[in-house]
């Protein structure tokens, strides 16, 4: 996804049925491998990668299906490559357009 094109998206999914059934099975999930509780406070960190994103949203989105998760999200720019101000960019806004807490940490050097 392209730094700043989530502001076009509506977040609607084409095919709510297919969504409402990627859920149902993450939650089974969630509750068969007690990753976490209803009402855990999360901390998900996110790199700005399709992965990270996806699972940001998807828990997001769960809170419909009945869970009032607290989340936040923390973003590590390790600086170590070309591109990482912008996915850092993209992380900040994403989060406030999700309207969810994030942090960000900026290392120095790997080196």
């Amino acid at each position: 996804m392209l730094y700043g094109q989530y502001k076009e998206m509506k977040f609607n999914s084409k095919n709510s049925r297919y969504t409402n059934r990627f859920l149902s099975h993450l939650i089974k999930f969630i509750e068969r491998y007690k990753l976490f509780l209803p009402n855990d406070d999360l901390l998900i960190t996110v790199s700005g990668g399709v992965d990270s994103v996806a699972l940001l949203y998807a828990v997001e989105l769960i809170q419909r299906f009945g869970y009032s998760n607290s989340i936040r999200v923390i973003h590590i720019n390790h600086n170590s490559r070309d591109g990482q101000e912008s996915e850092e960019s993209f992380v900040r806004n994403f989060c406030e357009y999700i309207q969810v807490d994030y942090e960000t940490k900026t290392l120095d050097s790997l080196n």
